[in-house]
């Protein structure tokens, strides 16, 4: 078989010679002229969405694909979704609101759409009654493409669903192929996704793989099938469905010689090269490099998790999964793919692109071959082309390709020895990137969605630079910090799917002058940390990280406090790492505040309960968590009074979610305590109660319009999950998502002119998965306005967390009568009244709670 593909490639070749004469190869380097000259831009390649489809030539579908090329997809949605008939009400629920993982989409083979799910899809209904003409499909067509790309993939689904079927009805079998291709793209969005945050992929894989064989299948477009191959060949690649690599290698060399010269043909070849690199890279992972080829970042180890290692490709991340493809090609014997061979595919889409005045194509295409030449270890040529392709990238401002290249060059800088100039180039792309978080619509689905691989990098990198050096200057700490707090940040918008939050640079002598701050970071080389004290200089420190791994660390500690079992080593252990290095600089500081800024896996640690041995960290400060300075409210003057919305539930049996499936069932616990709970709070406090039925939707909607509240008291059950669109919190009458919920409680400031100071979240729990799912908790009172919020990191016992909440609202009024609002004292006396409870000492009790947001 591979005889058969090698004559496929030898064939292909010689055509690619006779027809590509201009271009000139030799064995050791691509000479390719990287001049600069001014084009327009043109469309941005992409690895999923290959090729536009061939429409009928209609005055909006061009406006739409110009919209497209300059990244306003946002404005595209709204054009295509009115010509649909939709209202700008539902547009802009189903662009920002989306629920994405309802059971029925979750289950791989099961594409029938199930309109009853949620207010958003019941919208989408008068779509079945469109006529049945192909503008009519090409719009649909158009419209789930650009939900695609915005992340409103429930949506898309449905509006390609929509498209596919009346595709059928009118035989149109162009249009009925390039929605096959979509909804595979669509569902392999979903399983990177997915895979990016732990979670199981494989069915979402899968079914866009089964998506693109029907469309192959389908007859009479040879673009559309062209497309549907190269997107196959490149989940192949990426993940371990199986199917037949060495086929459609050579099927694609062959179509893609002999294609028209085309803008298109240009971004298949570009797609074609990246399969090819992710082959080779596969084929050097399980075998020996041959003699001649460098290639110095790939080990032959046969693992599945590869060891992380700062300054590389994301290619080498992309590619370094436990692809049988590549396996079968490496223990053939033989190696059919060269580095030459890829080049030449990414020389050919250059020639294509300039010659059709597709600058924008040619930026991607020089820096795709400069990140080829810097795997086979040609840095020299890699940082020549790498500079090509920010240059124009620049010059046409292209902003969302210009931070990938300066990323490429920042690690082809660090790896040749120039620190100096690495520094430069993360600073520009760190930069790049905080420009462009005010309009995630002009980042591609890559970068969206992909954050893990394509943006997070960025700033890590960057920050392990600064803290490469024993000594870090001042400058470089301060550097790191503002670098961490823009990856909270970057992290926050990418959880919310938009940019959030306000920020406003500020240090922690503007927040509290009694009060430090404490910034964990997660870097190969160990755990540093960054202590900030009002007029003082920033302070570095080291600590090894465990043995365990972080995230497996973490677990470990979670675990045994959730259960109550063996905790006192562990959180020893965490102490000495995280706060011991720091302790004797913060020792003429005992009862201050210390606020966290917690990194990765640390995010799900409640640092409270960090024990020396003898005493818990709670028991010498108060403690709270922030997402970073950056996005803090300044203090707010205390009012005038204090009045509480305390709403809640103790009952659950009656719990029905089969009018809304994008919810799981779960077997909910009565919390009886709630009702005591909420009795008690309102002794204390001024409140309005909502208990049992009172507690629906609806009226709470009312209550926070018709009056103005200090603080809202939500005693539920919540889940805070890895994705947005699952976390929300139990109302009698539904779950209420963190979008709907921020809905609601934001008239607080919308039509009250009065900012939430708190919100409490009594009985919260995150879902199982990784540092992300904290994300829900700690973005909850950013997305709702509140500056704090209060909750806990996993379930918690119902009878000691009323104690809790009684004990922490009674100091509460304390402080707040006293004119010195500080809701981390308040909270931090509150557990050590359980503390110094017998029956409540243990951290189980006490430990989940924190603080997140403004201590003041």
């Amino acid at each position: 078989m591979l005889r058969g593909v090698r004559r496929w490639w030898m064939w292909g070749l010689l055509w690619v010679l006779t027809i590509w004469s201009c271009v000139v190869f030799s064995a050791r380097s691509i000479q390719i002229d990287v001049s600069d000259p001014t084009y327009p831009s043109s469309i941005e390649p992409s690895r999923v969405s290959l090729v536009e489809p061939r429409l009928p030539s209609v005055e909006l579908l061009e406006e739409v694909q110009t919209l497209k090329v300059e990244g306003r997809q946002r404005r595209a949605a709204f054009l295509l979704g009115e010509r649909l008939g939709l209202s700008r009400e539902t547009l802009q629920l189903i662009v920002s609101d989306d629920i994405t993982l309802e059971p029925s989409f979750v289950e791989a083979g099961q594409h029938s759409p199930n309109l009853n799910s949620s207010t958003a899809f019941t919208r989408l209904e008068p779509l079945r009654e469109l006529e049945y003409t192909v503008v009519n499909v090409a719009v649909l067509h158009q419209f789930g493409e650009v939900l695609t790309n915005l992340g409103s993939l429930g949506a898309a689904r449905r509006v390609l669903e929509y498209g596919l079927a009346m595709s059928q009805q009118l035989s149109e079998q162009p249009l009925f192929s390039e929605l096959l291709v979509s909804l595979g793209n669509v569902h392999r969005t979903l399983g990177k996704r997915y895979e990016g945050y732990g979670r199981p992929a494989h069915s979402h894989f899968t079914t866009a793989a089964e998506f693109y064989r029907q469309a192959i299948r389908v007859p009479g477009s040879d673009v559309a099938r062209r497309r549907a191959q190269l997107n196959l060949l490149s989940l192949l690649v990426e993940t371990p469905i199986e199917g037949s690599v060495q086929e459609l290698l050579a099927q694609l060399w062959l179509q893609l010689t002999l294609q028209p010269p085309s803008r298109d043909a240009a971004i298949e070849l570009l797609n074609f090269a990246y399969s090819l690199t992710c082959l080779k890279l596969q084929t050097l992972q399980v075998a020996n490099p041959p003699e001649g080829e460098t290639f110095g970042v790939v080990s032959n180890s046969r693992s599945t998790e590869p060891e992380y290692r700062p300054y590389q490709s994301p290619l080498f991340r992309d590619c370094y999964v436990a692809s049988p493809h590549g396996e079968q090609l490496a223990e053939a014997g033989q190696s059919p793919i060269s580095f030459e061979d890829i080049a030449l595919s990414i020389a050919q889409a250059i020639d294509l692109a300039r010659s059709f005045g597709d600058r924008r194509s040619e930026a991607y295409a020089l820096g795709q071959l400069g990140e080829l030449y810097e795997l086979a270890g040609d840095r020299e040529g890699a940082e020549r082309l790498t500079r090509s392709a920010l240059a124009i990238a620049r010059s046409i401002e292209a902003w969302n390709i210009a931070y990938r290249w300066q990323w490429q060059l920042g690690r082809l800088l660090e790896r040749s020895g120039d620190r100096l100039g690495a520094l430069e180039a993360y600073r520009s792309a760190v930069e790049t990137l905080q420009w462009l978080r005010g309009d995630l619509s002009a980042l591609n689905r890559d970068v969206q969605y992909d954050f893990r691989d394509e943006v997070e990098p960025v700033y890590r990198e960057w920050v392990g630079l600064l803290l490469a050096s024993e000594s870090p200057t001042p400058e470089e700490l301060r550097q790191a910090q503002d670098a961490i707090e823009a990856l909270q940040l970057a992290e926050l918008d990418n959880f919310f799917g938009d940019a959030c939050s306000e920020t406003v640079e500020r240090s922690i002598e503007d927040l509290d002058a009694q009060a430090s701050a404490v910034y964990t970071i997660v870097l190969p080389d160990g755990l540093h940390l960054i202590l900030s004290v009002p007029n003082a200089p920033l302070r570095h420190y080291r600590s090894p990280l465990p043995q365990e791994g972080m995230e497996t660390f973490v677990e470990i500690i979670r675990q045994s406090l959730a259960n109550d079992f063996l905790w006192q080593q562990p959180l020893e252990q965490a102490y000495d790492m995280l706060f011991r290095p720091l302790e004797r600089d913060l020792s003429d500081r005992l009862g201050t505040t210390v606020a966290f800024v917690l990194d990765g896996a640390l995010q799900n640690l409640p640092v409270s309960v960090l024990y020396d041995g003898e005493k818990f960290l709670v028991e010498k400060y108060s403690i709270a968590i922030a997402p970073g300075l950056q996005l803090l409210d300044m203090p707010a003057s205390p009012p005038g009074g204090f009045d509480l919305l305390a709403a809640g539930r103790s009952s659950f049996s009656q719990i029905d979610l089969t009018s809304l499936p994008q919810f799981a069932p779960t077997n909910w616990t009565d919390l009886p305590y709630v009702e005591e709970e909420l009795r008690e709070i309102s002794s204390i406090v001024n409140a309005q109660l909502l208990f049992e039925e009172a507690f629906k939707s609806d009226r709470l909607e009312a209550a926070v319009r018709d009056r103005a509240f200090t603080a809202i008291h939500i005693a539920t059950h919540a889940q805070f999950d890895t994705f947005a669109e699952n976390t929300f919190v139990l109302a009698w009458d539904r779950p209420l998502t963190l979008d709907r919920l921020a809905q609601i409680l934001h008239q607080n400031v919308t039509r009250h002119r009065h900012a939430l100071e708190l919100l409490v979240l009594s009985a919260c729990e995150t879902a199982e998965g990784n540092d992300r799912t904290v994300l829900g908790f700690a973005g909850m009172g950013i997305r709702v306005g509140a500056h704090s919020t209060v909750g806990s990191l996993w379930n918690v016992n119902d009878r000691s967390t009323a104690r809790l909440m009684t004990q922490f609202y009674r100091h509460l009024k304390e402080i707040h009568d006293d004119g010195h609002i500080n809701k981390a004292e308040a909270l931090r006396q509150a557990q050590l009244d359980l503390l110094t409870d017998d029956r409540f000492a243990s951290p189980y009790y006490w430990g989940p709670f924190v603080l997140v947001g403004n201590w003041r």
